[in-house]
């Protein structure tokens, strides 16, 4: 009889004796995920024009005021730059026609030519009066982008040096992918869950709309994945120091980046505490851990800055309170119902930077796949045993996610209640832990999966059997959602934003596009054929995993 294990039962210790090294015997699929993932963002490059994606026009002024201060003011202190503002204004965001028409159809007879088209050292200089949001996050993201503005050169298009700070979140975001692929390898995972782990990357197409934008996101979301591998390293017994210095240095640069990466790095210290229980040795676990919070506070200063000079970890809020004062619970309440009904699924699936009263998708279609992975991570949760991880791991993987949403719930209401404005409502802020979240759903759907098969067989070896072919379905079925739903997207987006009027034939306005693109013509033609061969490549490589042996699995060793 076939083995129908999804995960290797075996311990810990004797998968690490044999376990393969670095990248060493991953699936084709998680290479064909990694590169579809890298292509999509790239198209979302110049498919989503340029700043109508979320705080785009905040993100690039916070580039160019690094590039141009080298330094960081403090909450509400930071302007926005005179160049940036100047450049929304003839970027497409809103039309130059009476009525003013926020974010129209782009057409190609109203895009600037290249050689026409300005710096942003020639659209102005200095500051504007506006007040710039990011300021009120750390500086690392934008001194990132500020430090590579800083070499480019000074004539450079506007929308060509936007479209570079956007793919500096291309390559930071491309290994995501490979991280869930290492995360299931870890927890012991056989081939077929560990490609579905990887290709279920894919299943979110916003996640990869953000990945092509300008949005510290981006650099959080990246370090996030990096940290749920070495969460899971410590909580399957891989207490070595460097591990502990890596995930460090990696919080460390999470921290620099925004606030939500708070919940990542508290997770790691209780993962240590787990690690220490089931070790049943503070010993061995204290010196790491205490490894991995001095590397930490590399970054962790930043929040306690805050808390000494404005009383709270992160100060927030640019609108003015209500002059009547706050409002009752129960009205609060209710605003905040509606736009987390309405609202957070939709910027959690795929939004597409689609605006002005328009939708992606009607709204019943978030709403659905939320439940679905809801339901499949409490599969997780509750079936995880039976396939060789314990609870404990599980739930440890989830509570990021789970922080996460409550402090995002405390937030809004408080501000809600303040000021009347129920603001921040944002899927994307869950994509900090998407990672260790989607490797548990496909442990959840492959539980499933082995459940239903073993209940319509008849005998012990027709039920082995069924679970076998089941498990290898995991990885075809994830593939396909999410290469399909990916390319939907692309075509819905590029339907809406280009052409001469939304919802045009997005065949048809590919022209449109192009003309738009910060890109000469034939590279940004050469980015579309990238994605339909990525995405041929993938869909192959899921269908592929079908007729892969579910081999044991081989994480990676602890000496490594």
């Amino acid at each position: 009889m076939p083995d129908t294990r999804t995960l290797d039962r075996s311990s810990p210790e004797t998968r690490d004796r044999r376990a393969p090294r670095g990248l060493r015997g991953l699936p084709l699929a998680v290479w064909a995920a990694v590169a579809f993932f890298a292509a999509t963002m790239t198209f979302w490059s110049i498919a989503d024009p340029t700043y109508r994606s979320a705080d785009e026009p905040d993100h690039v002024s916070a580039a160019i005021y690094w590039e141009t201060y080298h330094s960081w003011p403090g909450f509400k202190e930071m302007p926005r730059m005179a160049s940036v503002d100047a450049s929304v204004k003839i970027s497409g965001v809103r039309s130059t026609t009476k009525p003013v028409e926020q974010r129209p159809a782009l057409s190609a007879t109203e895009a600037t030519p290249r050689p026409d088209r300005q710096s942003f050292s020639e659209l102005g200089s200095g500051t504007d009066t506006l007040v710039n949001k990011a300021g009120q996050h750390p500086p690392g993201y934008s001194a990132l982008l500020g430090t590579v503005a800083d070499v480019l050169p000074a004539t450079i298009p506007w929308d060509l040096e936007v479209w570079i700070f956007r793919m500096i979140s291309v390559l930071l975001l491309t290994p995501l992918p490979l991280a869930a692929a290492l995360i299931a390898r870890r927890l012991g995972a056989n081939r077929v869950v560990i490609s579905a782990a990887a290709l279920s990357v894919l299943a979110i197409p916003q996640l990869a709309v953000v990945g092509g934008a300008v949005n510290n996101d981006n650099l959080l979301n990246a370090a996030g994945a990096w940290i749920a591998l070495g969460t899971v390293h410590v909580l399957t017994g891989d207490l070595r120091r460097r591990t502990a210095l890596w995930v460090g240095l990696v919080s460390a640069v999470a921290l620099l980046t925004k606030a939500w990466s708070l919940p990542l790095v508290a997770v790691v210290v209780l993962a240590y505490f787990v690690a220490a229980v089931r070790e049943r040795s503070l010993r061995r676990v204290i010196t790491p851990a205490l490894i991995f919070v001095v590397a930490a506070m590399a970054g962790g200063w930043w929040w306690i800055h805050n808390v000494v000079v404005y009383g709270k970890v992160q100060p927030a809020g640019h609108f003015d309170p209500l002059k009547t004062g706050p409002l009752a619970m129960a009205d609060t309440l209710h605003l905040m119902k509606d736009q987390f009904e309405s609202v957070f699924p939709t910027r959690f699936w795929a939004l597409l930077s689609i605006k002005s009263g328009a939708l992606a998708y009607p709204t019943w279609i978030p709403a659905v796949l939320s439940v679905v992975l809801v339901a499949i991570l409490l599969a997780g949760l509750a079936l995880s045993s039976r396939l060789g991880v314990k609870r404990a791991t599980v739930v440890v993987m989830v509570l990021p996610t789970l922080l996460t949403l409550a402090i995002l719930l405390e937030s809004v209401y408080s501000l809600t209640r303040k000021t009347g404005v129920a603001a921040g409502v944002q899927g994307r802020y869950l994509y900090s832990s998407i990672v260790p979240l989607l490797v548990v759903a496909v442990i959840g759907l492959a539980a499933l999966l082995g459940l239903v098969s073993r209940g319509r067989a008849r005998d012990d070896d027709q039920a082995g059997a069924a679970r076998f072919t089941a498990a290898r379905l995991v990885a075809l079925l994830v593939g396909v959602f999410g290469v399909v739903y990916t390319v939907v997207s692309m075509g819905r987006a590029i339907s809406w934003h280009f052409g001469e009027e939304h919802w045009s034939n997005p065949l048809d306005s590919l022209g449109d596009l192009a003309a738009w693109s910060p890109l000469p013509y034939a590279l940004s033609v050469v980015v579309m054929i990238a994605f339909v061969v990525a995405a041929l490549f993938a869909l192959v490589a899921a269908a592929a995993s079908v007729r892969a042996t579910p081999a044991r699995a081989t994480p990676v060793p602890v000496d490594a």
